[in-house]
């Protein structure tokens, strides 16, 4: 699927960005790129993406060679980079309709498309918002309903889950795996956790300095850990849900046994009220 063969990328004369990088990933797998800021990880997946410039080296997808290969008809990528790319000022209706009108879907597609999109990413409530006014979880579900129009052969993702919270990761990762992760699809993705790429990943690339120092073939990792994940998550979400019932039964209890006293006070009141009018009136 993709094959680097000593790959140099030089940003200066005396700096190289990567350095006689080789490596090899086929469809199915899914690559994990670990290391530190600065370590070349989006230099690496920018070559693959045809925006970096190779020095010297080999770099093939799908046995084309990089510098021939046509995105638009020999293979079908998507890429999803730290600062996703959308149209700021338009909606998230208008930003996956564009999607779908290059490709030149018919009019009924493209609103049934959408229409589903809206409900599997749960995107009712922003669909309609511009893509500025998103929280940076939001643009990145955009971005995967986006991919998800089409059957992928290749999908880089670039450092997205590096200022997520923990819940937000796990929702990202579930829609990942049930939208890219199969036998068709090779997945490619860079980050500075070792136990998220330990999480998802089936082999890990270390690199530090623009260069591979290690490579640690994983099995099963991902099915059998996130499954954890979501379960620890589910069970997260039922106990809150039950310390809001329990909360909420508690409160009209209080309001109840509150409400007793007012009660009894006022007979006593108006039990005052009457003998005071009993006495006036023998007097």
């Amino acid at each position: 699927m993709i094959n680097l063969v000593n790959v140099f990328v030089k940003y200066t004369k005396e700096f190289y960005a990567l350095s006689n990088i080789n490596l090899t990933a086929n469809r199915g797998q899914v690559v994990a790129l670990f290391g530190p800021k600065d370590s070349g990880k989006t230099c690496l997946i920018r070559v693959l993406t045809g925006l970096e410039k190779v020095e010297k080296g080999e770099v093939y997808i799908k046995d084309i060679p990089i510098n021939k290969i046509d995105f638009k008809t020999d293979i079908s990528a998507g890429y999803i980079p730290y600062k996703a790319n959308f149209f700021d000022k338009k909606t998230v209706y208008d930003n996956l309709k564009y999607v779908l009108d290059i490709r030149n879907f018919e009019k009924s597609v493209i609103t049934e498309k959408i229409n589903q999109a809206i409900i599997d990413f749960r995107l009712e409530q922003i669909v309609n918002q511009k893509i500025y006014k998103l929280s940076l979880y939001q643009k990145y579900l955009v971005s995967i309903a986006r991919l998800s129009f089409r059957k992928l052969d290749l999908v880089l993702i670039d450092n997205i889950f590096e200022e997520l919270s923990e819940q937000e990761t796990i929702e990202l990762l579930t829609l990942i795996k049930k939208y890219f992760i199969n036998s068709n699809t090779l997945v490619l993705f860079s980050t500075s956790n070792l136990t998220l790429a330990k999480t998802i990943a089936s082999n890990v690339y270390y690199l530090e300095y623009g260069a591979i120092v290690k490579e640690e073939n994983l099995e099963d990792t991902f099915e059998k850990r996130l499954a954890k994940e979501v379960s620890l998550l589910e069970e997260q979400v039922e106990e809150q849900v039950k310390i809001k019932k329990n909360n909420k039964t508690a409160k009209s209890k209080n309001a109840k046994s509150s409400s007793k006293p007012k009660t009894e006070k006022s007979k006593k009141t108006q039990n005052k009220n009457i003998k005071k009018d009993n006495i006036k009136n023998n007097k």
